[in-house]
This record gives C-alpha cells, sequence and structure tokens, in this order.
C-alpha cells in the first residue's frame, strides 16, 4: 500500500488578485498556538492580529493584503486555514 501526501494550497481570489496560500504545517500551527497562549497570559506583547497577520504571511499571503482584508473575511479565512473560530 502507497500513501502520499501533498501540500495543500488554497487559491484565494482577494479582490480581485489570486494568491496561493498553504495550510499551515504542524509546527507552524503548534508555534502559533503557543504564542496565542503567551498573549493571553501578558507574557508576550503582540496582538492576536499581529499573530494571525505573521501566520498568513509564512503561508504566501503578503501583509499588506492582510490589513487590507474586511474582518469577517479575515475570520472565514482563519477558520478555513486552522479549523477552527479565531476568539
Amino acid at each position: 500500500m502507497k500513501i502520499e501526501f501533498k501540500k495543500r494550497t488554497i487559491n484565494l481570489d482577494l479582490y480581485g488578485e489570486t494568491f496561493a496560500v498553504a495550510f499551515p504545517t504542524a509546527r507552524q500551527l503548534d508555534d502559533y498556538l503557543k504564542k496565542l497562549k503567551q498573549i493571553g497570559k501578558g507574557e508576550l506583547e503582540s496582538s492576536d492580529f499581529e499573530l494571525t497577520q505573521a501566520l498568513f504571511e509564512e503561508c504566501g499571503l503578503p501583509k499588506e493584503k492582510i490589513q487590507d482584508m474586511e474582518l469577517g473575511h479575515l475570520e472565514e479565512l482563519t477558520q478555513l486555514i486552522l479549523g477552527q473560530k479565531k476568539s
């Protein structure tokens, strides 16, 4: 039996421009979740938005495009990419 995994991406049409956005790796997601906990405890001076923005940049979406997104679109993308609702 052979199993083959290939890196998945989303072809995101964002306000007329198309971007290939990769799903985060296990390592990227683990780092993201640890930093979210640190923010919650006051151990890291950052915001949820800055952290999410950095993750999406790593996944292929330019920072300036993330900053120009409507909040609802960003939340929908976050749910899709991370498989969870952002709190």
